[in-house]
């Protein structure tokens, strides 16, 4: 629940500081005996303290909004499991936050997701087993190719935490893996056991059990669940996907203090 809570409180602001360009038609939102605030100072209170982060935001959102879709249903899904996960917690959400607030934060979010899955041409799932040096290597590999089991080599010899699960990785898409290992992880054929591969970490012996044709056809929650991850363990994964979205669309951006967002380095120009 915390980093629902984080992402709703952060995301928030975005709404925040839209709400000031559409505070009724006063210019005063607050009035005190002590004095007013006006919407100027409000927005310049917010720009300073992230406006530029949230600006960036809504431009994302904005965009991915026109490229893709998220449905009511979908929408409604994922309030149908944050009631059953989090039961008055998010009776607490929505008194603080408003349905509509937490409606829009999780179309933003499915946004995202699918600017992720879209920019995702390579994904696979496999497992190793890693030891320390070549000669052990080849022992478990000789092993393999006697038919004993790769779950029980690798609870056995694997040096790395995924021993416990049979030496499976899980799902990853490339740039998530050191070179070698994604070299061969990507050009293998699947449920095929791959010859001892030297990497920084040791000596790995690879197989592909799953490839992106298997993961097109998981659920939309098993999906979720591969991107919380990789938000987490390849968070350049997400920008590079939101940055590949604005490239071609014109962004003008009116506030000067805020003009150059999205402005390019002069070597990419």
């Amino acid at each position: 629940m915390k980093k629902m809570i984080i992402a709703l409180t952060t995301t928030a602001s975005i709404l925040a500081l839209s709400a000031c360009n559409s505070a009724e038609n006063s210019d005063v939102i607050a009035e005190t005996s002590a004095g007013n605030i006006s919407k100027d100072e409000f927005y310049n209170s917010m720009k300073q303290q992230a406006g530029r982060q949230i600006l960036q935001d809504m431009i994302y959102v904005k965009v991915l909004d026109e490229q893709y879709e998220v449905k009511d249903e979908e929408i409604d899904k994922q309030i149908d499991q944050m009631k059953e996960a989090y039961g008055e917690q998010y009776d607490l959400l929505v008194e603080q936050r408003g349905e509509d607030t937490i409606r829009e934060l999780i179309k933003a979010d499915l946004l995202k997701q699918q600017a992720v899955e879209a920019s995702v041409t390579e994904i696979v799932n496999a497992s190793h087993i890693l030891v320390e040096d070549e000669e052990t290597a080849k022992e478990v590999k000789k092993k393999l190719d006697e038919g004993e089991s790769f779950e029980d080599l690798a609870a056995e010899y694997s040096k790395d935490g995924s021993a416990a699960n049979g030496g499976e990785l899980g799902w990853f898409t490339k740039g998530m893996m050191v070179p070698e290992f994604e070299e061969v992880a990507f050009t293998q054929e699947k449920d095929v056991v791959s010859e001892p591969v030297q990497t920084q970490h040791g000596f790995h012996i690879i197989k592909v059990t799953q490839t992106k044709e298997d993961f097109d056809k998981l659920s939309e929650e098993e999906k979720t669940g591969t991107f919380v991850k990789w938000s987490q363990q390849a968070p350049t994964l997400l920008q590079d996907a939101l940055d590949n979205a604005v490239k071609d669309v014109e962004i003008d951006i009116k506030d000067k203090d805020l003009d150059d967002l999205f402005a390019k380095p002069e070597a990419e120009k």
